[in-house]
């Protein structure tokens, strides 16, 4: 008989070799069968502005979020995907290199081993599952801006992407800041009494308090976690004393918050000084609103209001932001009893199809990505055409260096392309996949239901707040007669942007009697006048230009350096 340690030896053996064995007829199925791999999530954030799709830095290395993965077209909370619900990731930043890794290795995301298509959803900042106040709860984000001295903490941002795989990965998670910004900036001039702006404090009072985002529906609900709509006083963030003052503000429409106002306090200022916000003023998902305010001799005066993205990003060539118009019948045309009427403004009833159309008019810098993409040379003719004015205060054309093609001059990135002819316009809406509007289009998205002769429904006296016009286009220091930025007034019911003002805008239509054309969707094609539309009036008009209804026209090959326009689809 053997020793008996000699047994072992060969047992272990033996279950060694079978082990193997295993091991490489495992091996051998994931190779033969890689959908069975199991592979671990990788994602990128990248922070999106609504207008711009341009990715930003604006996330922070430690920064929480909420992941969850879904099923394809699935919605929360009945489709979730092994379990990936509300699961704890961190922004991981180094040089070159920003993703979101898991909080814990429990808390480590896989893409289904069947490779089946998953989508995602992420928000920040990460809030625990659960019931009572600061809780996600039924997957409701609690929002609450009553508290402004950590804004990073309130800086919701959240962000979809579908049709993934385990083929996709990195996972690039796009985000967008679903509160708006409201930023107060206090502009001192001579003779202003610089005491007074020592230890101020700044209150936004009347607005929305508490609110719940869906995670699922993307959607605000005003209503506090007891279910209680919640106004009060926030205390703005101060940036720099005196100068430069900001607060995060749940998305809202002006009509709904009445009494909203902005108050300024101060050691030195007696007794508190107060500016009313007006009832048309909206706050929107992803915008950066900033109230001016100068002092002066005469002391603290509003002086008017500024919308960008959120981060200030440059409008892009190649995401024009566009908005939906509903379909609807409209009297077209200004009626008698209006004391600018012309007589080319007959009215009518016209019905328009539903349509998309520019938020805001056609910026330099899209337009000139389209004439260096398209190949138009230095001359600015195209097809036969004139495009463009040459030369041109703010388009040039290069041959050398490492871009060569049509660049803008700086600063003026994102104001409205002017000096455009009818031909120009239409060759970039072509180019674009769309159309100039149509006389009919344009006018009933310029209305937005109104019936006065401004869509803002105030006397010319408040017009300057809603467009750039003769009356406030001037010679004032940093001000200048020309163009101004895209977006910088009031926006109109449907939140469309310069549609009074700035630049004239080409219409698809030729002009002339539009009453001859058709009731619905007209577009008036006789070309015996030889001239196109202008709608809209331009930086150099008088007010009676800039309404809804004014009509202008010019031969398609004018380039005057007031005529722009806008594109739909």
């Amino acid at each position: 008989m053997k020793p008996p340690h000699n047994k072992w030896p060969f047992t272990r053996l033996a279950a060694c070799i079978f082990a193997a064995l295993l091991l490489v007829s495992c091996t051998k199925r994931d190779l033969d069968n890689p959908e069975q791999v199991r592979v671990a999530v990788r994602l990128i954030p990248r922070i999106e502005q609504t207008t711009t799709h341009i990715p930003s830095s604006g996330l922070t290395d430690g920064l929480a979020f909420g992941i969850y993965m879904l099923g394809r077209g699935g919605l929360l909370p009945d489709h979730i995907v092994n379990d990936a619900d509300n699961r704890r990731y961190i922004v991981s930043i180094s040089p070159g290199d920003t993703v979101l890794l898991s909080h814990t290795s429990q808390q480590e995301i896989y893409f289904p081993v069947d490779g089946s298509v998953v989508d995602f959803v992420g928000y920040s900042p990460f809030k625990a599952t659960g019931k009572g106040r600061g809780m996600l709860d039924n997957h409701t984000y609690p929002v609450r801006v009553d508290n402004q001295s950590n804004p990073a903490a309130i800086d919701l941002l959240y962000g979809t992407v579908t049709g993934k795989t385990k083929l996709s990965n990195p996972v690039a998670l796009p985000l967008t800041h679903r509160l708006s910004k409201m930023q107060v900036k206090i502009e001192r001039k001579a003779g202003g009494d610089a005491s007074i702006l020592k230890d101020m404090r700044i209150t936004i009072n009347g607005m929305p308090l508490a609110a719940g985002f869906s995670l699922s529906r993307a959607t605000f609900d005003h209503r506090n976690e007891v279910g209680v709509r919640e106004t009060g006083t926030i205390a703005a963030h101060m940036l720099a004393e005196g100068a430069h003052y900001q607060a995060i503000i749940i998305p809202h429409l002006g009509a709904d918050y009445p009494g909203r106002s902005i108050t300024f306090s101060s050691p030195n200022m007696g007794e508190s000084q107060s500016w009313d916000i007006t009832g048309d003023s909206d706050f929107l998902t992803g915008k950066d609103y900033t109230f001016i305010f100068i002092l002066d001799s005469s002391g603290l005066r509003f002086a008017g209001v500024t919308i960008s993205d959120w981060e200030n990003i440059s409008i892009t060539p190649t995401a024009i932001e566009m908005v939906t118009i509903p379909s609807g019948t409209f009297l077209m045309g200004s009626p008698d009893t209006d004391p600018d009427r012309r007589v080319d403004e007959e009215q009518r009833l016209i019905t328009v199809s539903g349509f998309r159309i520019s938020r805001y008019p056609v910026t330099n810098a899209q337009y000139a990505a389209f004439l260096s993409t398209v190949g138009v040379p230095a001359s600015g003719l195209y097809e036969g055409n004139r495009l463009i004015a040459v030369p041109h205060p703010y388009l040039a054309h290069t041959v050398t260096g490492s871009s060569p093609g049509w660049h803008v001059a700086d600063g003026y990135e994102n104001h409205p392309v002017a000096g455009v002819s009818w031909y120009g316009a239409n060759a970039f809406a072509r180019w674009q996949g769309g159309s100039l509007p149509s006389e009919a289009q344009w006018e009933y998205a310029c209305r937005a239901g109104t019936l006065t002769p401004y869509y803002i429904r105030l006397e010319d006296t408040l017009l300057s707040r809603y467009a750039w016009y003769e009356a406030n286009n001037n010679n004032a220091p940093g001000n200048g007669i020309g163009t101004k930025q895209v977006g910088q007034k009031y926006y109109n019911p449907y939140h469309l942007c310069d549609m009074m003002g700035n630049v004239w805008e080409w219409c698809l239509d030729w002009y002339g009697d539009y009453t001859a054309s058709p009731g619905t969707d007209p577009v008036y094609t006789d070309p015996s006048s030889g001239k196109r539309v202008l709608r809209g009036g331009g930086f150099d008009s008088t007010a009676a230009d800039c309404r809804s209804a004014a009509r202008y026209a010019l031969k398609p090959d004018a380039t005057v350096g007031n005529l722009g326009f806008r594109v739909v689809f």
